[in-house]
């Protein structure tokens, strides 16, 4: 029987690193838990997105190193939230990574008697779930480095983690966030162009474009599972109405974006910060090609708030610092006269959505409508949701089967396949012999020394380009079961 050695690192004492200690001599029980467990939201609004990795980890304290209140504690003071946590297993040879994240919190459990604390952590798709971004406009922009925009600018990934971000498949003509979270945003991106994301055992961030083929990492059979092999009902996945709503985004003439309604005062040698956000026939929009206000053309300034009094716009400066969908302007007065701000303004050309339209693919005929909604601001070409929609409907209106299989005591199996890897899966029973894409992973020890260890995989589908026609298409046939 191969034998499982574990490491658990924090970084208790080196901030931004693993720690050498290896607390894993502590651990009493794991579980892990990444991706997610479904392909498709439950109400069809879209693609279920990945949810952040989850890691609990249960550590004896009987030596009182994770009491954040224990002066004497080898670890003390840096028992805290927030610290950095690797779990890797070795099963024979290089040490293989099974979760990376930072502490959410540190519980104590089982009293004085058998003294523990249980360690919550969570994977790096939290952080982007509680960081809000906001971004420069950019045109033409490929899908992954608008991913690589948001992770390494926005949200300042961090460099204990790495990115593996292929350039995308699809150009997006106009792109931008403002004050989203990081995590939606890549959402966004990702269901836009069908790709996908997640956050590997190690940390790193991988986006993996549509549609371009890779090699299997491992093949599971009915050898290396458990008898109770999952499939799901197909029911839960099958969609035959598909709606992909487009967003077009349209560059207006030179306008003003934004007009300041008040006449605010500004005392001598004082300044005003002003903020402002765009809009264009009362849209909210984007904005390129801004200008610098010109005085008198974009602002005045004057001794009365009505304009009849002395003219002191030579004595004031305006610097605007332009964002996606907003501006701040700094209003300086350089003169010893305070005045009001007669009139502000900032110019540019407005990116607008003045009209969204939509595919809709109808195959229900006279079964039940089940709809699929693709609603994101960064589809923008009616031909290309038409293909998407096409597409959508021969992967989702048939009946498919995406087992979910556990296995046990097989570690050269149970730590093979990462998210988002391409796997093949043989379970005769249910006439599956295909390649799938790895979904979501869950590890659970099973025995206080991690030597039993039960390993649940969720599958979705993998999908490639075909060589003909340059588009991407499913691999996976089935015969029906019953029809919808």
């Amino acid at each position: 029987m191969t034998t499982l050695t574990w490491k658990i690192n924090f970084d208790w004492t080196t901030a931004g690193t693993y720690d050498t200690r290896n607390d894993a001599k502590y651990a009493t029980g794991l579980r892990v838990m990444r991706g997610r467990t479904q392909y498709i939201a439950n109400n069809g609004d879209g693609f279920e997105p990945m949810s952040p990795g989850y890691c609990s980890i249960t550590l004896d304290n009987a030596s009182g190193d994770y009491d954040p209140c224990n002066t004497s504690g080898a670890l003390y003071p840096n028992v805290a939230p927030g610290k950095y946590v690797r779990v890797l297993v070795n099963t024979g040879g290089a040490d293989i990574p099974v979760f990376a994240g930072r502490v959410e919190s540190i519980e104590p459990t089982g009293g004085v008697s058998n003294p523990a604390v249980i360690i919550t952590a969570y994977d790096g798709l939290k952080q982007l779930q509680d960081t809000q971004i906001t971004t420069s406009l950019h045109t033409n922009i490929r899908t992954g480095e608008a991913i690589d925009e948001i992770l390494s600018t926005a949200a300042q990934w961090p460099s204990v983690w790495s990115t593996r971000l292929e350039s995308g498949a699809d150009i997006i003509p106009y792109w931008w966030e403002n004050d989203v979270s990081a995590m939606d945003a890549i959402d966004r991106i990702s269901q836009a162009e069908f790709g996908g994301y997640a956050v590997l055992a190690d940390g790193t961030f991988r986006f993996k474009a549509r549609g371009l083929s890779s090699g299997e990492v491992a093949t599971f059979d009915q050898s290396v599972m458990l008898k109770d092999i999952q499939v799901p009902m197909p029911y839960n996945v099958v969609r035959n109405v598909i709606k992909v709503v487009v967003h077009p985004k349209v560059a207006q003439t030179t306008a003003a974006l934004w007009t300041l309604q008040d006449k605010p005062y500004v005392a001598g040698s004082g300044s005003l910060e002003v903020w402002g956000n765009y809009t264009y026939e009362g849209r909210a929009v984007g904005a390129i090609n801004t200008i610098q206000p010109v005085a008198t053309t974009d602002y005045t300034m004057n001794t009365a708030s009505d304009g009849t009094g002395t003219n002191l716009t030579a004595n004031f400066s305006v610097t605007a610092t332009y964002f996606a969908e907003t501006v701040k302007n700094v209003i300086e007065n350089t003169g010893t006269t305070g005045g009001y701000v007669t009139l502000l303004k900032n110019r540019g050309q407005a990116i607008d959505t003045p009209d969204t339209s939509y595919v809709l693919v109808d195959t229900s005929g006279t079964n039940l409508k089940r709809t699929f909604i693709i609603d994101t601001p960064w589809m923008q070409s009616t031909t290309k949701a038409k293909q998407f929609a096409d597409y959508l409907t021969s992967v989702l209106s048939g009946v498919n089967k995406f087992p979910v299989f556990q296995m046990e005591s097989q570690p050269d199996y149970q730590f093979t396949a990462d998210l988002l890897d391409r796997i093949i899966v043989t379970i005769g029973k249910y006439s599956i012999n295909t390649s799938f894409r790895v979904g979501g992973i869950e590890h659970e020890w099973l025995t206080e020394n991690g030597q039993a260890v039960r390993t649940t995989v969720y599958t979705e589908p993998f999908v490639t380009q075909s060589a003909e026609d340059g588009y991407w298409y499913f691999t996976m046939t089935f015969p029906p079961l019953f029809p919808y």
